[in-house]
């Protein structure tokens, strides 16, 4: 985990995203993790929470999260395609781990993800965008209701 700190400069430094100067004097943000050298961001530039994880997947889950939009059905499909691959890699992890590892803690954590993605997964399935029992198109409301759910299912994923 990362920890993230504001502090004064008290020499220059350059923005690790931006490239901009970072003159004494000026508040910047500060990034530091276990063995690895703090990054330096100007008060410019945008953290995520993606940058805040040294987990690879919560980083990409994080990233998932934050940026993906719904606005039809097609984006409902891509997402599911998203999930559905890196439960995959998942499942290929947590099969390379030998067996006599297999009760681990990081094993029982692969696996934990794995059925949030394969819940999440079914739950978007689940989700009916296609005619209603008359034969109806649903209303563009049915269609909001059902990308908002969406939506949720995508914020409740860990």
């Amino acid at each position: 985990m990362a920890k993230l700190t504001r502090q004064k400069a008290r020499k220059e430094y350059e923005c690790c995203k931006c490239k901009s100067a970072i003159s004494k004097g000026e508040i910047y943000q500060k990034i530091t993790e276990m063995y690895s050298k703090p990054k330096i961001v100007c008060n410019n530039c945008v953290i995520s929470r993606s940058e805040l994880t040294g987990s690879e997947y919560l980083s990409w889950l994080y990233d998932l999260q934050d940026t993906f939009r719904f606005y039809s059905s097609d984006e409902v499909d891509e997402l599911i395609g998203y999930l559905e691959e890196q439960k995959s890699e998942l499942e290929e992890k947590l099969y390379n781990i030998p067996e006599q590892f297999q009760d681990c803690e990081p094993a029982s954590i692969l696996q934990e993800r794995i059925d949030g993605l394969d819940e999440a997964i079914s739950q978007l399935e689940q989700l009916d965008f296609n005619e209603n029992e008359d034969g109806e198109e649903p209303s563009e409301e049915e269609i909001q209701g059902l990308l908002e759910e969406a939506e949720e299912i995508l914020s409740a994923i860990m």
